[in-house]
């Protein structure tokens, strides 16, 4: 009798334990998209014109994928580190100033940008926590990747911001 007891307090209370980490996961990620939306929503136009400016360069090159540096106040010069594709642009004022104002908006996962990474249709705007970011879908188009198709990730999460603009989370469920 007090076998059975146990395994059914057992039982229910694993279950509410699986009912709270669902709820914990789910509100976790549909909070943090709500939150890029309200950050990156105001400058867009800023985002949109920075994503524009990366995936210009990228189609230059027969490269799958490419990974840039960002700008710095010192020096403007950006550096893709893509090995074989090495090679430096310079940001133009205009677009200069508008990743000034993504940098001072750009929060994601309590981090600054680090990085941008480009494939084919997408530009992410990324940190080296690397478990989210915002990212520009040229075409439209869902992306599948946080940030590139080689660091792909089981359990992932996309919300949508806006036209052409995505959260895309890792999450365990999506």
């Amino acid at each position: 009798m007090k076998k059975t007891i146990l395994k059914k307090v057992l039982i229910i209370s694993i279950i509410i334990l699986a009912i709270i980490a669902f709820i914990y996961c789910t509100y976790t990620v549909i909070y943090s998209a709500k939150i890029a939306g309200g950050t990156i929503l105001p400058c867009i136009d800023d985002y949109t014109k920075v994503a524009k400016f990366y995936y210009e360069d990228f189609e230059k090159y027969d490269a799958e994928h490419l990974v840039y540096s960002i700008p710095s106040e010192k020096n403007k010069d950006i550096i893709c580190y893509t090995e074989n594709f090495n090679h430096e642009i310079i940001m133009d004022e205009i677009t200069y100033q508008s990743f000034l104002i993504v940098e001072d908006s750009y929060r994601v996962d309590k981090q600054p940008i680090d990085y941008i990474s480009v494939y084919d249709g997408f530009v992410s705007f990324c940190n080296n926590n690397g478990s989210a970011s915002y990212v520009y879908s040229v075409y439209g188009e869902k992306p599948e990747f946080i940030s590139n198709p080689d660091k792909p990730t089981d359990f992932l999460s996309v919300s949508v911001i806006s036209d052409n603009w995505y959260y895309v989370s890792e999450s365990f469920f999506s």
